[in-house]
């Protein structure tokens, strides 16, 4: 099988998510759009979407042309059922594609958080085997709607919307499961200025003395929605 993975800044990119996939026989077939590679115009021979994080916002589409073609192309794996995983940016493009719309979330999440499944996340084939409550990566001001045809699976106390499904395999994870410790550690050292925006104030030091403790959580969490997604190819 071949995916297309579209990766948008170069310490974004499908980290244990690609690994995973290519140790299982995928085809990454990465575009990096910081780079200036060019999208396809058509899922043509591919058959799975992967859509990374990002800094820029889903209506940016002057300063970066790329996101309409982005759209185009997770409005075609809807359309054609071609399985799809969104992850933070990416999920907020599925949300555009399918009619939704991306605003700024009451509050800025960043660093380590607990999810919790919906109702419908319970049932939904990805999270089977995860307890209801779970740890997760976050680093993300925007938030997504639930558009039309889509299912809101999970939510925590500041963002009501965590993970959605639009038709039956295109998914998208506002969190992040697929980042290891190396690259927690090049965000939080990167983007140390955003922190003390957060309320109340976090500093990186307190979020990295969290990663020993929280990241084999993590990995045990992406461990089982990676199978998941594997068989949900299938």
């Amino acid at each position: 099988m071949r995916a297309l993975v579209i990766k948008h800044v170069r310490r974004e990119g499908p980290g244990t998510l690609g690994a995973f996939l290519a140790g299982r026989g995928v085809d990454l077939d990465i575009r990096e759009m910081e780079g200036g590679d060019p999208l396809p115009v058509h899922l043509d021979g591919c058959g799975l979407l992967i859509v990374m994080g990002g800094p820029m916002n889903v209506d940016e589409e002057a300063a970066f042309p790329f996101l309409s073609g982005e759209i185009e192309l997770i409005q075609e794996a809807i359309e054609r059922d071609v399985p799809m995983l969104g992850i933070c940016l990416g999920s907020q493009l599925l949300c555009k594609a399918a009619g939704g719309r991306v605003t700024a979330n009451a509050a800025k999440e960043i660093g380590w958080y607990d999810v919790d499944l919906t109702p419908e996340g319970r049932r939904d084939p990805l999270f089977e085997g995860l307890p209801g409550t779970f740890p997760v990566f976050q680093w993300h001001a925007d938030t997504f709607s639930i558009p039309v045809g889509g299912v809101n699976l999970a939510a925590s106390p500041a963002c009501a919307h965590q993970a959605l499904r639009v038709g039956r395999r295109a998914y998208g994870l506002q969190f992040h499961v697929e980042v290891d410790e190396p690259t927690i550690r090049e965000w939080i050292e990167a983007g140390e200025d955003e922190l003390a925006f957060l309320s109340p104030a976090v500093t990186s030091d307190e979020i990295l003395r969290e990663v020993p403790v929280r990241a084999p959580g993590l990995r045990a969490v992406a461990a089982v929605i990676y199978e998941n997604f594997r068989q949900i190819l299938s």
